[in-house]
């Protein structure tokens, strides 16, 4: 079955942010066996956004993906601390979506299990 997995981008957070370079790696992303697929858009509400959602049977691999290529690369790495807030929806859809990330660490982030 597949399920989403949505990170958003906030860029007025960190401050000097390369937004195109973190499209480019999730635009790159979208070529991997994990993404079955994808949907970008970008908006205005109260703040400008970016919303980046990929389509996967296997959320944790590709949770583990995301977080190697965007959270842990030494460039891309702060800005997407300090930016962006990652989710994913659970057994009943975004209904119990689970909480992967959030740029505050004062907020309680779920865990994904492996896939067995």
């Amino acid at each position: 079955m597949i399920k989403a997995l949505s990170i958003q981008l906030q860029p007025q957070r960190a401050p000097g942010i390369e937004v195109t370079a973190i499209q480019e790696v999730c635009d790159a992303l979208t070529g991997s066996p994990l993404v079955a697929q994808h949907a970008f858009n970008h908006g205005h509400d109260k703040t400008e956004y970016f919303n980046f959602t990929f389509g996967t049977e296997d959320l944790p691999g590709l949770w583990k993906e995301i977080q190697s290529r965007l959270y842990s690369d030494p460039r891309l790495g702060p800005w997407m601390n300090a930016a962006s807030m990652a989710m994913c929806e659970g057994v009943s859809g975004w209904d119990d979506y689970l909480l992967l990330y959030h740029f505050d660490p004062a907020v309680q982030r779920d865990t994904l299990a492996p896939k067995e």
